[in-house]
């Protein structure tokens, strides 16, 4: 699937709507001709406020420093984080519970988290629950699928 993104405001009448139009018309035909047809329009309101907030706190993380890097960090990390999941616990103590098992400080913790579920690694509704480090954590599933991927290529 593609999905373009655009205000609202450019669909409002205006003298650039046409080329606006136009752009769009082409970019659906030049991913239909790579095989993909589902393709869509998304605009700030297609998408719901709590994924909006979520999607600028997650994109914090979008990268990480050199130490965070290291894929057995990040394993032992996904480990800690399924391990302390379980139960109910704020998303701050959770991810604290994990930095702490994984050697790793707090604030990098967070970054991590941001970064695992960016990757896909860490799985969770981002939709409909809000992502705050004081608020409950939300049920969350770890796949290791990606990140397994990555170090079987690694590997000597």
């Amino acid at each position: 699937m593609a999905r373009t993104i655009k205000y609202e405001e450019a669909f409002q009448p205006s003298p650039d709507l046409k080329h606006t139009v136009e752009k769009l018309e082409l970019e659906k035909a030049i991913w239909h001709a790579q095989g993909i047809d589902d393709w869509k329009v998304v605009t700030e309101n297609t998408l719901g406020p709590t994924l909006i907030t979520n999607l600028i706190w997650l994109r914090k993380g979008k990268s990480l420093e050199r130490h965070l890097q290291k894929l057995d960090v990040q394993l032992q990390f996904l480990d800690a984080l399924e391990h302390y999941a379980r139960g109910e616990r704020t998303l701050s103590s959770m991810i604290r519970a994990a930095a702490t098992a994984t050697h790793v400080p707090y604030p990098d913790g967070v970054l991590l988290f941001k970064y695992l579920v960016l990757q896909k690694a860490i799985r969770l509704d981002i939709a409909y629950h809000a992502l705050t480090l004081g608020g409950l954590c939300p049920a969350l599933t770890i796949h290791h699928g990606p990140i397994s991927a990555v170090s079987q290529l690694k590997a000597p």
